[in-house]
């Protein structure tokens, strides 16, 4: 029997040209505590190959998960929430609020990744999101910018008119260096 179906509700994706609303199609507890009932709406993926039918895995709220991206064995993505591309999020993990997860991430422990929202730069808030990548690298997608690698973004920030902005987000991605853990 089938996790979920995938809704005729349907949106257009910031990252993909449609996306659609699943639902439940059993009663399921993910790793979290959160009860998924037969049928509840989830959040939107793209395609079935989005999220798996096996495991308590599931998408949440408003989340979207398109492209290339897996959402595997327990792993939860909530909030605001959007993974693409060929990121692969596994485990007993859970993404939420304002994270954006893409290229090739791979998150399969809450030690592979960091979130940093929402965070005033220039007066507006932004998201930074930190997270391992398949090669054991770090790759930073701020806000609605392309992801970058550490030296990319530290190159990027150097173009910041405002000192205070510059040092905050070199001090997050410090943090980031020391807090992610690039071993599998």
């Amino acid at each position: 029997m089938k996790k979920y179906e995938i809704t005729s509700e349907m949106k257009p994706g910031r990252f993909s040209s449609k996306l659609y609303r699943i639902k439940s199609c059993i009663n399921f507890t993910t790793v979290s505590g959160h009860e998924v009932k037969k049928g509840d709406l989830g959040g939107w993926v793209e395609k079935e190959e989005n999220l798996s039918q096996d495991g308590t895995a599931w998408i949440f709220d408003d989340a979207e998960v398109c492209g290339n991206a897996k959402i595997l064995d327990s792993a939860v993505v909530c909030g605001n929430a959007k993974v693409f591309n060929d990121a692969e999020i596994c485990g007993d993990v859970e993404v939420c609020g304002d994270a954006v997860i893409s290229k090739n991430a791979y998150i399969f422990s809450l030690k592979h990744l960091m979130c940093v929202s929402p965070f005033p730069i220039n007066g507006y808030p932004v998201n930074l999101t930190m997270f391992r990548t398949k090669e054991g690298e770090i790759n930073i997608q701020f806000d609605h910018n392309p992801v970058k690698s550490i030296d990319e973004f530290k190159a990027f920030v150097d173009t910041f008119d405002d000192i205070s902005d510059r040092l905050a987000l070199i001090t997050i991605v410090e943090l980031g260096k020391r807090c992610i853990d690039l071993t599998a």
